[in-house]
């Protein structure tokens, strides 16, 4: 099929804007948690690390490991160099994608297919990550080439082909497990539709791919032997290919339904034609896209969504062909006025409401030490508490990045082996100032914990992988919280809280009064309508207790739980004891309660606090709240766009 020089001016185009929208703003690009993650574990001392302990890394992504240790000797911890081969591969990508779609169907087909994943934010994003997906997919379509040119097109240059399909399979197994799984689909599949004029030649390339692929099952950890066993096989969830599509579209509706108008117009226009066609090519793709969705959703069961939406990105160009098939004998007029309406409406929703520009450049890391630095420049050091629930080796990269002054120390949660040697730190009386930097995964208690000691908040800044707090000694500040429920145990401050009164005593010193919790105390305290005080589920509630224990064998609890009529819905707690209080005196213990799994809120749930003593040792409380506070509603916003409120 010839190519009109008009749809090479539309390819060329294509891969320039391609090129510059994952190279747009490339200063302020930043590395993921993820990313860091990865680069840093391959950042071995030797190769013979890598190899031993490399291939455990997730997704067995051997071909990026290896590329990435000898790329990071040369260009270091530079992130543009380092994403610079992956934006490439992207842009390569767009171009297979454009070849392959024309190849098997139309040009139409490959002109919307390539402009789908030239500007949908998941093959942007992807290849602004330096990790095994933007090259994975590059390798994966270099085999769908050769793989459908010997299968369907019966092309003369069959040596080429196969060395195409080959040593795409052959990278697609060493790169990432998924991948081979999709290539084994491939190599069966072709069985059913090759000619039979060419089924040795066939065979014997497969069977040389399977040769070359041995030696990796001898490197490859049994990490990747469990993955493909079936313990995990469960239910699927319900809302999968929902969230999926969501994900796939930038959230938008306007997207979605300019997507279903072009695919409903082929079709009913290939009808009136009388050239609507199901041929075998079809049938291949559509098995070779949609399986793969099917098995990722059960796959979704034992891994983070932002995993399996990103192995996901394989397939996703093999449903673009399909839902692109119905566009016979369209010319070039047609499918250049869709593919730029089809580029309008991607690049304003990439752009807009989806935020990828605004949200995606923000790095928890960079800005935290950008925070730093300028904070530490205006306010004493040896004033100001650095706490920082990341990486040491990753905060490493980021002091020298930033050259951060030698006076400015930094505490690491991880380096602490309890949480009351946190509390011993943050009781600091030198400390005048906090500054607190959390991703995605830290605990939740640790910003009420913080507050405890510095109750004046000064900053709050919130990104999609994490959030900075600046906090300063003062009067109790709640502008934090959207309710607030204090008790203090005097009987004008007893609220909702269901204390026994004769437990209730009287510090005659301060004035002020406590609860001893005596042996096998195990109690409601307070409960409270979760309607009326959930208002998103980017919210956390925070209980915060002053509590103290008289010696180290003390042990208890404190719980909270989320509860509708029929089931449990969170029950989280944090224990009582030497672990969390310092011995002798009263000392804050926190528990925070997440709701970003709680997608919608039952009616007539309720939210719970539970004390219980564990031992015949009494501990004691003298004060105790329990509050909402907004959360970061960007905490999810690469797999689930920005949280809302509960309706």
């Amino acid at each position: 099929m010839n190519i009109k020089i008009s749809e090479r001016i539309f390819i060329i185009l294509l891969l320039i804007s391609a090129f510059i929208l994952r190279f747009y703003n490339f200063s302020h690009l930043s590395f993921t948690i993820e990313e860091l993650d990865f680069l840093m574990k391959v950042n071995a001392n030797n190769f013979s690390s890598l190899i031993s302990e490399g291939s455990n890394i997730s997704g067995q992504s051997f071909i990026t490991q290896i590329f990435l240790f000898f790329y990071l000797k040369l260009v270091g911890f530079s992130e543009i160099w380092i994403k610079l081969p992956f934006i490439l591969c992207g842009v390569a990508s767009v171009y297979l994608v454009w070849r392959i779609g024309r190849e098997l169907f139309t040009p139409a087909t490959g002109m919307l297919s390539a402009t789908a994943m030239a500007f949908l934010q998941c093959g942007i994003l992807h290849s602004q990550i330096a990790s095994p997906f933007a090259i994975g997919l590059l390798f994966f379509l270099i085999m769908i080439l050769g793989w459908s040119r010997i299968i369907f097109q019966n092309t003369k240059r069959f040596s080429y082909n196969t060395t195409l399909f080959a040593l795409g399979a052959i990278l697609s197994v060493y790169n990432h497990s998924f991948s081979f799984f999709l290539t084994l689909i491939t190599i069966i599949l072709g069985f059913f539709f090759i000619n039979k004029k060419i089924l040795k030649k066939y065979i014997v390339t497969c069977l040389i791919a399977i040769i070359l692929i041995v030696p990796y099952f001898f490197i490859a950890s049994k990490e990747f032997i469990s993955a493909w066993t079936l313990d995990w096989l469960t239910i699927p969830k319900y809302d999968f290919f929902i969230n999926y599509t969501k994900y796939i579209f930038h959230f938008s509706t306007l997207l979605i339904i300019i997507f279903a108008l072009i695919v409903v117009f082929s079709i009913i226009r290939s009808v009136i034609l009388k050239d609507f066609y199901f041929n075998k090519a079809l049938l291949a793709i559509l098995i070779l896209g949609v399986l793969p969705v099917f098995i990722a959703n059960i796959y979704s069961l034992k891994n983070t969504e932002t995993h399996v939406y990103s192995i996901l990105l394989f397939s996703l160009p093999l449903i673009l062909f399909a839902t692109f098939s119905q566009f016979k004998d369209a010319g070039m007029r047609l499918p250049l006025r869709l593919s730029l309406l089809w580029t309008i409406a991607l690049v304003f929703t990439l752009v807009s409401p989806r935020g990828h520009y605004k949200y995606f450049y923000k790095s928890i890391y960079d800005e935290s030490f950008k925070e730093i630095k300028a904070f530490t420049q205006t306010h004493k050091a040896s004033s100001t508490a650095i706490l920082c629930d990341i990486d040491e080796t990753v905060a490493d990269v980021y002091t020298k990045k930033h050259k951060l002054s030698d006076s400015v120390k930094i505490e690491y949660v991880n380096n602490f082996s309890s949480i009351a040697d946190i509390n011993s730190y943050l009781s600091n009386s030198n400390f005048e100032f906090i500054i607190l930097s959390r991703t995605i995964n830290s605990e939740p208690w640790l910003y009420p914990l913080c507050h405890s000691y510095f109750q004046k908040i000064l900053v709050n800044k919130k990104y999609f992988q994490g959030d900075i707090a600046i906090m300063r000694k003062g009067k109790e500040s709640n502008v934090d919280y959207i309710n607030q429920y204090q008790c203090n145990f005097s009987n004008e401050n007893k609220g909702n809280w269901n204390f026994d009164t004769t437990l209730i005593k009287t510090d005659l010193s301060t004035n002020t009064f406590f609860i001893a919790i005596d042996s096998l105390y195990n109690k409601n305290i307070w409960t409270e309508n979760a309607n009326e005080i959930i208002f998103s589920s980017a919210n956390f509630f925070d209980t915060k207790a002053l509590v103290f224990i008289p010696d180290s064998n003390a042990k208890g609890a404190i719980s909270a739980s989320l509860k509708s009529k029929e089931k449990m819905l969170i029950n989280e707690s944090v224990e009582i004891s030497s672990f969390t209080t310092k011995i002798g005196e009263w000392t804050p213990v926190c528990l925070s309660i997440s709701f970003n799994d709680i997608k919608s809120l039952p009616k007539n749930s309720t939210i719970e606090i539970n004390i219980r003593n564990e031992k015949n040792i009494p501990f004691y409380i003298k004060e105790i709240s329990a509050g909402m506070r907004p959360g970061n509603p960007y905490i999810k916003w690469e797999t689930n766009g920005i949280l809302k409120n509960y309706n």
